[in-house]
């Protein structure tokens, strides 16, 4: 499949509005948006901030394949107010920091904000309120605005961002502080203005008509609407005059209100075309389905993005393709589920997915002093970063890294996994349990002033030896590696990183590897400590319920991989304040800010948290994760389902009525709500025997069947969701040409560097092994956090713990209900005369499966599985910790298991623990 090239988007050729006297009259004057030399159609570019390097003016620019919105533009920068009582400079005199009226106060302002605010100083979002004393009278989305255009016949203006956005940010300070151009604006249009990261179901509709319109999108995004909401013409970044080449916001706006008062046909017949055009956009999406579509479809599919993903691997920098460059979250997913399983190119899966991850690592993109990552490199070397952070990129990175390591034992991913959950407990926890959305790339007016270091101010901090430790790993320099934008050329500050992978800078300076990563540690908290005391990024303290499923699935999975039981913990607090406090007449709330739930919950909110419940039901082993998952679930279903073809819509049934329902299944900065969704919903079928969410699951694979067939590398989350349920998830072993450290740990003499020492809702007990299947026992603690939440565990109801099973890949053994009588079932049996018996045992639900022996399909385990069981003492209660329980349980509990691959079945053969 051929890549399309730069400004080209699927969506063109949808976009077939006739060009009448209105859009011919602007184009001549090259309207259409769009920063300045930022990629368009020519592939324009402008220089940027890093020698030797071409930035897109810290516009994103994601080149998405066949299938996918097309090539979009991201404006980036943030800036939002600390929380009181930060130890950093957070925000200090910086615009949305501060400044504004106390609660009591702005409620004693008349509805119009007064003389010195507009209305958006009434709302609760950081990027609004950034807006809050702009000339301009704008109104937050609502029938008030919609109302008043009606009324007075004017046009709306909308213009959609948000408060990580560079070029929202220009255009604010350029054109809505402008006191002539808001002028203008208040005359001849009625001005709304949207943060996409509230109000997500807008920002996709309208992005929609910015793509078609002009082939290509980005924010802000600024598009011009008829009194009902049907947009007639649509646009980027505009300069407040002209230049460019292109039209200014300024005669932009006086040639619209004329075209508008003087043409006003056109421009209806300019808005039903676009109209038009959306819709079909949209039910492109919904007429994607194909009943045809059957689960082993995913293996020919998995090739085909394996090829694409050989062809576009850079196997000198890591990742793929050129700049810039994006951390591939579903790529990476895909490609460790892949290195898990039985596939031909699970050995090259795992390869691009450990030399992406190193890169990364060693790379300017990860902030190596604060921890997590930057939002994306401006070069093919990870070098230069866009120093913006999300949350949901570290969200992300933090499953990834943890997968990693699962797969290679490498230390140093133990290391940047680590480093990253402190970051986000330092400067991403609000309300105590939440996080917030985002850090800016600029600080004090200055991209990236916060990260970069001169050759003086290290020495400054560090001792000599320690200094020149820090200079060489970091390859700073005195000329410095950052291009300063201003002047060109670079001013002596650097961007740390390291100049080559973890292990061979080691070995450059002759020191083993343990103790360069132990010198690493302690010289990074030193250069933390004095950058603490520099002035800080503004942050968006939004709590945003999707983006937090996020961080709480990635730090219950990473967890459990790493056997930490804090950071579980730590998901488990983020799970209960989003069921505290993300919470509107029963439903779940989109976001939540200064004490408020905010919007009605999207199809990204409920799939991403149903996924990080499951991961911490997985994590931990209780069970009202999994119950509140349901719940979840089955809103989800009642209300975001599309009946008719499968799939979801962005959002609710019930919700605000919008131009269309928008329903995508296309991955983009995060995984598609679609994609998750899917993955949930298999999930729960094998979890709860309900073959309802496997049906659910499966109509939803095919609602986007054609889009499978013709752009799998597009929906990548949808793909892995339908692989990983054909074929399992992996055990974790490492592939071919993969070193793994061993670890000295052992539990009853058997190896247990797989396993975690706390993980699986309990403690290790015991290890041991068949062939080709390994074996772990975890029991639950009796002091395990539950008693700080008053529901004193203790083991009154019994001892509950699970059992995980690891096949080998090649491998599966019988499942609990094997179809054939002549097969073993696998089977937990207690030892007699020992003082237990089992309470309750629940095993997974088997996999389908034809092989070469039988004629028959077969029901098996593949990969890892988990069984779950409660034990009970004959003698009556016993309330003891998990080493004593340890204790008294060896050599009471054993499987039953037969492994077989795809020609035979070995004897059976007892894992005794």
């Amino acid at each position: 499949m051929k890549k399309r090239k730069k400004g080209v988007s699927f969506l063109s050729s949808f976009a077939k509005i006739t060009p009448h006297l209105l859009l011919l009259g602007l184009l001549a004057c090259g309207a259409g948006g769009g920063a300045p030399g930022a990629p368009r159609r020519g592939g324009e570019e402008i220089k940027g901030s890093a020698a030797g390097t071409t930035r897109p003016a810290a516009l994103e620019v994601e080149e998405r394949e066949e299938g996918k919105a097309g090539t979009e533009r991201r404006a980036e920068m943030s800036g939002t107010e600390g929380e009181k009582g930060r130890e950093t400079k957070r925000g200090e005199g910086g615009e949305g920091a501060g400044g504004l009226p106390s609660r009591e106060e702005i409620a004693k302002l008349p509805p119009d904000g007064g003389p010195e605010f507009n209305r958006l100083i009434f709302e609760k979002s950081p990027y609004l309120l950034q807006h809050a004393r702009n000339p301009v009278d704008w109104y937050p989305w609502g029938e008030e605005a919609f109302a008043k255009a009606r009324r007075e016949g004017k046009p709306i203006f909308l213009s959609v961002g948000y408060s990580s956005c560079h070029w929202c940010h220009v255009m604010e300070r350029e054109s809505f502080s402008n006191e002539e151009i808001a002028a203008i604006l208040n005359e001849y249009f009625v001005a709304i203005k949207v943060d996409r990261e509230e109000r997500p179901d807008i920002d996709e509709i309208y992005m929609t008509a910015t793509q078609v319109f002009t082939g290509s999108g980005g924010w802000p995004n600024s598009v011009f609407l008829l009194p009902d909401g049907r947009p007639f013409y649509a646009g980027t970044y505009f300069p407040p005059e002209d230049r460019y080449g292109r039209i200014g916001f300024k005669s932009l706006l006086l040639r619209l209100a004329e075209i508008y008062r003087t043409r006003r046909e056109d421009v209806e017949e300019q808005a039903r075309q676009l109209s038009e055009a959306m819709k079909r956009v949209a039910e492109h999406g919904a007429a994607a389905s194909s009943a045809s579509f059957r689960l082993e479809d995913v293996d020919r599919l998995v090739s085909e993005a394996m090829a694409r993903y050989s062809a576009d691997f850079d196997a000198a920098n890591g990742g793929f393709g050129s700049a810039p460059k994006f951390p591939p979250h579903t790529r990476l997913r895909l490609l460790f589920d892949l290195a898990a399983s039985r596939a031909p190119e699970r050995d090259t899966a795992a390869r691009f997915a450990l030399e992406t991850l190193d890169a990364m690592a060693a790379g300017g993109i990860q902030d190596h002093v604060g921890g997590g990552f930057h939002r994306y490199s401006t070069d093919a070397v990870w070098l230069v970063p866009h120093f913006e952070k999300m949350l949901y990129d570290n969200a992300l990175l933090l499953w990834s890294y943890a997968e990693g390591y699962a797969r290679s034992r490498e230390p140093y991913y133990r290391i940047v996994a680590a480093h990253l959950v402190e970051w986000l407990n330092r400067e991403m926890t609000v309300g105590g349990a939440g996080f917030a959305s985002a850090l800016d790339a600029d600080a004090g007016g200055e991209e990236g002033a916060t990260y970069l270091w001169r050759v003086s101010e290290l020495e400054e901090v560090l001792s000599g030896p320690d200094a020149s430790f820090a200079r060489g790993i970091f390859g700073v320099e005195e000329k410095g590696n950052f291009v300063d934008p201003t002047i060109g050329r670079p001013d002596g500050r650097n961007i740390l990183h390291f100049p080559d992978r973890s292990r061979r800078v080691a070995m450059r300076f002759g020191m083993a590897y343990k103790d360069f990563l132990r010198r690493y540690r302690e010289v990074t908290e030193e250069l933390l400590t004095a950058r603490n005391g520099r002035i800080q990024p503004f942050r968006d303290d939004k709590v945003i319920a999707a983006w937090n499923g996020l961080a709480i699935a990635g730090l219950a999975h990473a967890g459990r991989i790493f056997g930490e039981e804090e950071w579980i913990a730590r998901a488990e607090e983020a799970a209960g304040f989003l069921e505290k406090n993300l919470s509107k007449k029963g439903r779940l709330a989109r976001a939540w800010r200064m004490g408020e739930a905010m919007g009605d919950g999207v199809l990204n909110d409920y799939a991403f948290f149903i996924d990080g419940l499951l991961e911490l039901h997985e994590a931990t082993g209780k069970r009202r994760y999994l119950g509140e998952a349901r719940r979840l679930a089955d809103e989800m279903l009642e209300h975001f389902e599309d009946e008719s073809s499968g799939g979801f819509f962005a959002t609710a049934d019930d919700g605000e009525k919008l131009l269309f329902r928008s329903k995508e299944a296309t991955d983009r900065a995060v995984p598609s709500g679609n994609g998750v969704a899917a993955r949930v919903l298999f999930r729960l079928g094998r979890l709860t025997g309900k073959k309802a969410y496997s049906e659910a699951a499966l109509r939803t694979v095919r609602a986007f069947g054609i889009l499978l067939e013709r752009a799998p590398t597009a929906v990548e989350t949808l793909l892995d969701a339908v692989w990983t349920e054909r074929h399992g998830r992996g055990a974790g072993a490492p592939a071919k040409g993969v070193s793994r450290r061993k670890s000295e740990e052992t539990a009853g003499g058997k190896k247990s560097d797989d396993f975690p020492e706390i993980g699986y809702g309990g403690k290790r007990i015991a290890v041991s092994d068949a062939a080709h299947v390994r074996g772990a026992l975890y029991v639950a603690e009796a002091a395990r956090g539950e008693k700080n939440r008053g529901e004193s565990k203790g083991i009154a109801g019994g001892i509950p713990f699970r059992i995980v099973l690891r096949i080998e890949p090649g491998w599966h053994i019988n499942s609990h209900r094997p179809r054939q009588e002549y097969l073993r079932p696998t089977t937990v049996t207690v030892a007699e005369k020992r003082g237990y018996r089992l309470k309750e045992v629940s095993y997974p639900q088997g996999k389908e499966k034809r092989l070469g022996f039988s004629k028959e399909a077969l029901s098996v385990y593949e990969g890892e599985i988990v069984i779950h069981g409660v034990l009970e003492h004959v003698g009556g209660e016993e309330r003891e910790g998990a080493e004593e329980q340890g204790r008294r349980l060896a050599g009471i509990l054993s499987v039953a298991v037969q492994t077989c691959n795809d020609e035979r079945c070995d004897r059976p053969e007892r894992i005794q623990f």
